[in-house]
């Protein structure tokens, strides 16, 4: 719950995305392995029609056909049946909501920018999202992101765990139907120049897109942090006594601490427009004691959230909690709640008593006991760059997360291949010049 930076992830490094050993694996196409079964590569089959017909193996006489969304009107009123298909796939996270991807489009997207959210029907179902879009990145190229990636860094929203958002029955038609279309696009009307997916899980359904492109692309992938989650027993007390013997003994002691130095009370804020002022005022007042800037400087990071928050709200997705000590806050925390987790996403605290009392420590605890009780099965702190993070005394799981890209096979890939080749270095001379200056 408390960030390692002055961003929204809850990342170790000010910039996860750039990070100066960004070094990506080059991996040969034929030796690109599924990321679970670890097997060989299937041959690429390259068909004649983009519009024919995929049959589902358990419904036979089941038509599908696909559609490429590019205007916002059409994102718009795919709301309800997104919403449904994240609830029935691989990728149940807050961060692949409509609210949340229409919300990054709209404050994020540009006039350069174009959506390419691949749709795929059964009938007048909706079985399958890629939700795309295509940024310039610099005069003379295109890249390929999802939605929800790609803002600059002062402005850095962060959409963890990106991915296709499809059910694991209709999982192969989808890939099939993907992979199709993004090669005949390629073929025929070159759309981008590349494509780069960052904080990605290890069983997201577009390493099994990756893996059946890389006959055709040039593929790199590498590690792109860890994702700490804390796996809830079903009683409170169990978990506190799963703890390590000193982080047992820091919070007793903390938490008695507390109790002595008056009335202490944690509630929930149900005003998220006033929830999200108390989160600013305590994150400011924490991080810029340490860096002279806050993430709340930014104008598209406040309005994102304000906007995401008028969309989510009453649905009690946004979790706003504090926590009061005389009638004075001095913790707040900006969370979501999807599903049977709850997503650690931004927080803040009074440091004027943080040696004596740890009151973001001793917060955090008591929210996973109330989860807990609640029925809550994990505790998603999110990524963070280093394995050894603090993330770890809360007995979290580390699940290592991947950056992928594709380069297209053409006659410019050269391009793209020597510059991604050569970036890592760049990076790193400019933050040592920066820095030594």
């Amino acid at each position: 719950m408390l960030l390692d930076k002055n961003t929204a992830s809850n990342t170790s490094d000010a910039n996860l995305k750039n990070n100066p050993n960004d070094n990506f694996i080059d991996l040969p196409n034929s030796d690109y392995l599924d990321v679970e079964t670890k097997e060989p590569l299937k041959p690429f089959i390259i068909r004649k029609n983009n519009t024919e017909k995929f049959k589902d193996s358990n419904t036979e006489n089941s038509e599908y056909h696909l559609d490429c969304i590019h205007s916002q009107e059409q994102f718009l009123n795919l709301k309800e049946q997104w919403n449904e298909l994240v609830e029935t796939s691989s990728c149940q996270n807050p961060f692949m909501l409509w609210e949340w991807m229409y919300t990054w489009w709209d404050v994020f997207g540009s006039s350069d920018d174009k959506l390419y959210i691949i749709a795929i029907f059964e009938g007048k179902s909706l079985i399958s999202l890629a939700p795309f879009y295509i940024k310039k990145t610099f005069k003379f190229s295109k890249r390929l992101s999802f939605i929800g990636e790609g803002e600059n860094h002062a402005d850095e929203i962060v959409t963890h765990y990106p991915d296709i958002i499809v059910s694991e029955k209709h999982q192969e038609v989808a890939v099939s139907k993907i992979v199709e279309y993004l090669k005949n696009s390629i073929v025929n009307t070159h759309v981008f120049d590349f494509a780069r997916f960052d904080l990605v899980k290890q069983d997201a359904v577009i390493h099994k897109v990756t893996k059946e492109l890389s006959l055709n692309f040039s593929i790199k992938r590498e590690h792109s942090g860890n994702q700490f989650i804390i796996p809830l027993p079903t009683d409170g007390d169990e978990y506190i006594a799963s703890l390590s013997k000193s982080a047992r003994k820091q919070f007793r002691l903390k938490y008695n601490r507390l109790v002595k130095a008056g009335e202490f009370e944690l509630t929930n804020e149900n005003d998220l427009s006033k929830g999200l002022k108390v989160v600013e005022q305590l994150h400011r007042s924490r991080w810029e004691e340490v860096e002279s800037t806050s993430i709340f400087d930014s104008q598209l990071f406040n309005s994102f959230h304000r906007k995401l928050c008028e969309r989510l709200a009453g649905q009690g997705i946004v979790d706003i909690r504090t926590m009061t000590l005389n009638d004075s806050t001095i913790v707040a925390a900006y969370n979501f709640k999807y599903k049977n987790t709850s997503y650690s996403y931004l927080s803040g605290f009074n440091s004027e008593d943080d040696n004596r009392l740890s009151p973001m420590f001793v917060f955090d605890l008591l929210e996973l006991k109330k989860l807990i009780d609640e029925g809550f099965q994990s505790f998603d702190l999110l990524v963070s760059e280093s394995e050894n993070s603090y993330k770890k005394r809360f007995g979290s799981n580390v699940i290592p997360c991947d950056k992928i890209l594709w380069i297209p096979n053409s006659r410019s890939s050269f391009i793209f291949k020597g510059y991604f080749s050569i970036k890592p270095y760049l990076t790193h001379l400019y933050k040592k010049l920066k820095y030594s200056g």
